[in-house]
């Protein structure tokens, strides 16, 4: 079984979530605790979600 991607497109609705992400501000975070770390402030949700995607991109040398 393969899972076969379009690249561009998937680059797209990446970029699309950043970007949604980014300009929400503060009150698109969610309030739900973290399964891991728990209660997260705005601030915590965006510099992990940023350190997340930082992860991976250079994982794969984007």
């Amino acid at each position: 079984m393969s899972d076969v991607r379009d690249f561009e497109k998937e680059k797209a609705n990446l970029k699309a979530i950043i970007t949604e992400f980014s300009e929400g501000g503060q009150a698109k975070c969610t309030r739900h605790p973290n399964p891991f770390y728990g209660k997260l402030t705005p601030e915590q949700q965006g510099l992990g979600q940023y350190k997340h995607i930082d992860h991976h991109l250079q994982q794969f040398g984007v």
